[in-house]
């Protein structure tokens, strides 16, 4: 995130982010707005007098009011606790209760000094703060701003910071955050004035809405279809509405998403996704058991699975939903149905434009373009986690590895971000009535495949792609490398080691500190002091072909009472029935 900030002047905030209004006053009307609200004091006491100068004046627009609130973030710090923001009038939280994410417009942070509390350092060419202080503060910002990404469909979000007598806004997309110059609130109480007032003006789109996104509130038609289906056995593939139920909790928002494909437009209702990817910049990847209501006729609603993400758009970038078509067509199997998809319209990231409006094109520019996407597919999978035995966990990475070649041999598509969330369960019809279910893999996730023939192309991308905790060390050690067959092979035994690890007995004494070492750790580039390379631990058990512990101990794994039992979860320590697990690094073919 520290690469992904651009300042901006006040003026051009304005003009970009904040749209004039009709009937909108001069500047004498925000004179001594906020002349009541003190400084160098206590954080508590900034955000009271903030509060009641704004809707003491009226600024907002009469569906709007401003809100002291207590921040869900930092429960376990309270002197963090104290937070603000603009909420809906008659649907905001009371002045003692939690903030609910799922309806905030605008956050408020107030910092009581001048100096120290600037999140944004001017001087640096990233912005990015330096005191320890400034970056929790940061921190926290972020944190909240996710937190709206997460329990909203949302396209950006607004953050105004208010320190001492200064104050900034920031703007939130998938690219990264826009924030404007500091300005004096007090000598120009104008400047913060008019912003709230146009924000509350705005319509829901300028404000971060996403249009085709719509809330489904208890009471509904839409409402009564999910709370009926949840409950409805199915005779094949029951494992679907089980997730869907699992996914409609009370205490996060339900929605009907479209997805318009060729002209046509598809409703889905969805819950609670069963998979959010972290963090507020980057695609922002969201997966949903839905239910596909674009048909009249309850009888043909039928359950899906719904990815909803920020596409990268680049000269070579390609639509999943393409490119599991041609897939499907050439008969690969062991993936994913499409079902449809499409690009939201008129819904992209701008904090990438606004680089270039104030730097020009440059090849520094770490900011990239994202295209809001949704793609529907055919089959819910099942989380690999859930395997029940070693046999079945084989199985399914066997299919997997079956469907990487078959789609790299008969279509000439190379994956390029095998993962252990990429490996699903898909359940089969058992062979006999009343036997157990059987599963195959599912091999999801292609967004970031490519064709064979383009993979001894530059890569032109500022940003390493994959999934860091199962890349290859050489993939790791040089950011621009092109994937191929080998770094595959790779990426599926760090997956398998990642579950064998975590699920099966073995003698490493503390789990938690080898899947750190192994999966997340790196090492920083001396050459690059803001870039990272592939970590110790994986890197030696490549080049050595054996994973070792500490006091170079080897990895074992300790055979379970029983083939047909599942292992513990919990790790355990070494016995006498053990086998040595020795790593074997992929061959080049």
């Amino acid at each position: 995130m520290m690469d992904k900030l651009v300042k901006i002047p006040y003026d051009d905030m304005m003009d970009l982010f904040y749209p004039s209004q009709p009937e909108e006053p001069g500047d004498g009307f925000f004179a001594g707005l906020f002349d009541d609200v003190p400084v160098n004091g206590f954080d508590a006491d900034m955000y009271a007098a903030l509060v009641n100068s704004v809707n003491g004046k009226a600024i907002l627009d009469v569906q709007f009011q401003l809100i002291r609130i207590e921040s869900l973030v930092s429960s376990d710090s309270p002197e963090k606790n104290i937070g603000g923001g603009m909420f809906a009038t008659g649907f905001a939280p009371t002045t003692t209760g939690q903030v609910d994410w799922t309806i905030v417009e605008l956050t408020i942070e107030c910092k009581h000094s001048d100096g120290q509390d600037d999140l944004f350092d001017d001087g640096r060419p990233t912005f990015y703060p330096t005191s320890i202080w400034q970056r929790e503060t940061f921190a926290q910002l972020l944190s909240n701003s996710n937190l709206v990404f997460e329990r909203q469909q949302r396209t950006h979000h607004f953050t105004a910071v208010v320190f001492g007598t200064y104050a900034r806004f920031i703007r939130w997309d998938r690219s990264g955050a826009v924030f404007c110059e500091r300005f004096n609130y007090k000598t120009e109480p104008h400047k913060l004035g008019r912003i709230l007032w146009r924000l509350s003006r705005m319509s829901p789109q300028a404000r971060g809405h996403d249009g085709t996104a719509t809330r489904v509130l208890p009471g509904s038609a839409e409402y009564e279809i999910m709370t009926a289906r949840q409950s409805q056995v199915l005779p094949i593939g029951d494992h679907a509405r089980r997730l869907f139920k699992d996914s409609l909790k009370e205490d996060w928002p339900w929605w009907r998403l479209e997805v318009v494909d060729e002209g046509r437009a598809h409703q889905f209702l969805v819950g609670c996704p069963n998979f959010t990817a972290p963090g507020t910049v980057g695609r922002g990847t969201r997966g949903y058991v839905a239910l596909d209501v674009t048909d009249p006729d309850p009888v043909k609603h039928v359950f899906v699975y719904l990815k909803d993400c920020w596409r990268v758009i680049h000269e070579c970038s390609e639509r999943e939903g393409n490119i599991l078509g041609y897939l499907n067509e050439r008969g690969v199997k062991g993936i994913p149905t499409r079902h449809c998809d499409g690009d939201i319209a008129s819904q992209v990231t701008m904090a990438q434009d606004v680089f270039f409006l104030m730097f020009g094109m440059s090849d520094e520019c770490r900011f990239e373009f994202h295209q809001h996407y949704r793609l529907v597919v055919k089959e819910v999978g099942v989380p690999l986690r859930e395997f029940t035995n070693a046999k079945q966990l084989v199985i399914v990475f066997k299919d997997c590895i079956q469907a990487h070649e078959d789609a790299y041999l008969n279509a000439g598509v190379l994956h390029r971000d095998i993962s252990a969330g990429n490996l699903l369960m898909y359940p089969i019809e058992p062979r006999t009535k009343g036997s157990r279910p059987r599963f195959r893999g599912l091999l999801t996730d292609w967004e970031l495949s490519k064709p064979i023939s383009t993979v001894t192309l530059p890569t032109r991308q500022p940003d390493r792609r994959g999934t860091w905790q199962f890349m290859s060390v050489s993939a790791l050690n040089d950011p621009s490398k092109q994937i191929e067959v080998p770094d595959e092979l790779e990426s599926f035994f760090n997956a398998l080691l990642w579950f064998a690890v975590r699920y099966f007995p073995n003698n490493c004494a503390n789990v938690g500190d080898f899947m750190a070492n192994y999966f997340d750790s790196g090492e920083k580039d001396p050459w690059k002091p803001d870039e990272y390379a592939c970590g110790r631990t994986k890197e030696n058990a490549i080049t050595s072909g054996v994973i070792t512990l500490p006091r170079r101990v080897g990895l074992q794994f300790l055979l379970p009472p029983s083939s047909r039992e599942r292992a513990p979860a919990q790790p355990t320590t070494a016995s006498s029935s053990s086998t040595k697990a020795k790593l074997i690094p992929p061959k080049v073919p």
